[in-house]
């Protein structure tokens, strides 16, 4: 696996090791964006945008309770082979390399990604897709962070303790957003997410004043 470091912004967007001293802009952002009621039923057929075969899922197993009949039904639909790994609750490195070695441990290679759940478990998809090096489908079950859309991952302890933040050369092939199922978690996550939408703003907007160059692509 690659460094994470060489994809840190002021690696690649600075003033500081540009050739003609000018920091582009740039645009950071999944390849599609998806979301209405009833978007997960649809997954396979989405996932075909992609030439997807076999999908590795991850999923808790509540979320497999509640969707996975759904979704193996479409994959189904599409032709799309599914292999399944139930996340553990903490996006951790051990984490990282036990789903990955679960998805890699198979006669035919997974060629994409699918992560359904939280942001903790959609951290993990990202990591697992960049350790496979397969595009990451990132499918949100509710409205408390802005991660699925991110091209990193948080990293924390087997005791939720937050460690380091992993970044990946890229941001998700899609994000599929089942607006019914966000809708229906605890009311929590959604103040959760206006509060994160709301901070965002105030973190962007002390990097620009603190004059980052890389900050301003």
């Amino acid at each position: 696996m690659s460094n994470p470091e060489q994809f840190a912004p002021e690696k690649v967007f600075s003033a500081e090791v540009s050739a003609n001293n000018i920091v582009p802009r740039v645009l950071n952002s999944p390849r599609k964006y998806i979301q209405c009621e009833g978007a997960l039923g649809n997954l396979g057929l989405y996932l075909s945008l992609m030439n997807s075969g076999h999908a590795g899922v991850i999923i808790t197993g509540g979320g497999r309770e509640r969707f996975g009949e759904g979704i193996s039904e479409s994959l189904k639909r599409s032709g799309i082979k599914e292999t399944l790994a139930i996340f553990g609750g903490e996006s951790t490195i051990e984490e990282f390399g036990r789903i990955t070695a679960v998805l890699s441990n198979q006669a035919a290679p997974v060629d994409s990604v699918v992560a359904i759940g939280g942001g903790k478990c959609l951290d993990t998809g990202r990591a697992v897709s960049h350790r496979l090096s397969v595009p990451a489908a990132i499918c949100p079950t509710t409205a408390s962070t802005d991660a699925p859309c991110a091209g990193l991952s948080v990293i924390y302890s087997q005791q939720g303790v937050f460690q380091d933040i992993e970044l990946y050369p890229f941001n998700p092939a899609l994000v599929i957003v089942d607006t019914k199922i966000a809708a229906e978690a605890p009311l929590r996550y959604i103040v959760s997410g206006l509060g994160d939408a709301m901070a965002t703003w105030y973190e962007a907007r002390t990097c620009f004043q603190a004059g980052c160059s890389w900050a301003r692509a």
